[in-house]
């Protein structure tokens, strides 16, 4: 959808209705009778998504490449919900749609897909990671980790991640 380039893109304040309504081919009222809000609207671009079954199968030596894999994949047709992450911290209400959301739809399940007295912590250092990342990707960029990543730095992450599971 039209909303999420637009939240993956923009911080909430900066992704305006009218832009998100042109993107999508549709008057601006028809998405406030649809989803009643641009906070909805924003929630809905936040989960939709969001499906962890991918990084989450049974084979849990491959988790760091599958997320570097997920995370990384970009284009004008699929959403990462962590660049939209990465955007709604500049608001404070986008901000705490953001912690609910990571609490309930990534930091819950994958903290249940570990299955460790110990699982929340490791949980919280992927997400941590993760969003770390991104954040120097899009907001504060560091040349190595802007673009495509070198086989190094991908290496990096893939075991920096796999680290947080095991």
């Amino acid at each position: 959808m039209q909303q999420n380039r637009i939240f993956s893109t923009n911080s909430y304040n900066e992704a305006g209705l009218r832009n998100i309504a042109a993107l999508a081919g549709v008057n601006q009222a028809l998405i406030i009778r649809y989803f009643g809000s641009k906070e909805n609207l924003f929630k809905a671009a936040l989960t939709e998504g969001t499906d962890l079954g991918y990084l989450t199968s049974p084979e849990r030596s491959e988790f760091g490449k599958r997320a570097v894999e997920t995370f990384l994949q970009l284009s004008e047709d699929s959403t990462n919900p962590m660049q939209i992450l990465v955007f709604a911290m500049a608001d404070e209400k986008t901000r705490n749609v953001a912690v609910t959301y990571l609490e309930e739809q990534v930091l819950a399940p994958i903290s249940n897909w570990i299955g460790t007295p110990d699982s929340e912590e490791r949980a919280a250092h992927f997400v941590s990671v993760v969003v770390g990342f991104f954040t120097h990707r899009l907001l504060m960029p560091i040349d190595t980790f802007t673009g495509d990543l070198s086989p190094q730095t991908r290496e990096w992450l893939e075991k920096t991640l796999q680290s947080t599971i095991e």
